[in-house]
């Protein structure tokens, strides 16, 4: 059994996100996405994040019809910062996932940010690395033993952005067709991102 795990504060979840992971099911003939929701990222401590309740709730209508995506809570239940390298050590100790292959799907910013995440070297051994990438990419700044756990996906250039939405909204301009209609609906009618302020260097 071939798994991905996808996480990320999905603040909002886009269109971006959704052919990210099903470019990776296709390409890697993965037979589950998991979209791990973060509630507290690492890596943005000083960031406004939606509350979990509003965030959760889009995944799950984003998700909602596709018979090999599925949301993760496991993160989002467990108090304190989130690290990758806990969530993959979670799902290896699942005893009905002990013959499973995973597949950590991230983007080719992230993978260059990998060396400096916690444990990154138990991480390439929890799983196999499947990067998005990006034209900038460039390999040279990436250590051997990473490039050796990682799988480059094929797959459009996706220039949709999260902190655009958020901005967006806002400024009361369009986010259709940016995201799901489900959680543009959403969005609107809870009226999120209404005062967002996006924090210096997001």
């Amino acid at each position: 059994m071939r798994i991905g795990i996808y996480g990320g504060t999905f603040d909002p979840v886009h269109l971006g996100h959704l052919i990210v992971a099903e470019q990776a099911r296709v390409e890697l003939a993965l037979q589950q996405v998991l979209f791990v929701l973060a509630p507290n990222p690492p890596h943005k401590p000083e960031t406004t994040i939606l509350p979990v309740v509003h965030r959760l709730h889009m995944l799950n209508l984003a998700l909602a019809g596709h018979p090999h995506f599925a949301v993760s809570t496991v993160e989002s239940d467990r108090p304190g910062i989130s690290y990758t390298v806990d969530t993959l050590r979670y799902f290896r100790r699942r005893p009905e996932l002990a013959a499973a292959e995973f597949f950590l799907i991230i983007g080719a910013d992230s993978f260059l940010e990998l060396k400096n995440w916690r444990e990154p070297r138990e991480i390439i051994k929890l799983a196999r690395l499947a990067v998005y990438p990006r034209p900038n990419l460039d390999l040279r700044q990436i250590a051997p033993e990473f490039l050796q756990a990682a799988h480059l996906l094929r797959g459009p250039q996706i220039e949709i952005s999260a902190t655009d939405i958020r901005q967006r909204c806002s400024g009361g301009l369009s986010i259709r067709y940016l995201v799901p209609e489900e959680v543009r609906n959403y969005i609107l009618e809870k009226q999120l991102y209404q005062n967002f302020d996006a924090p210096s260097g997001v």
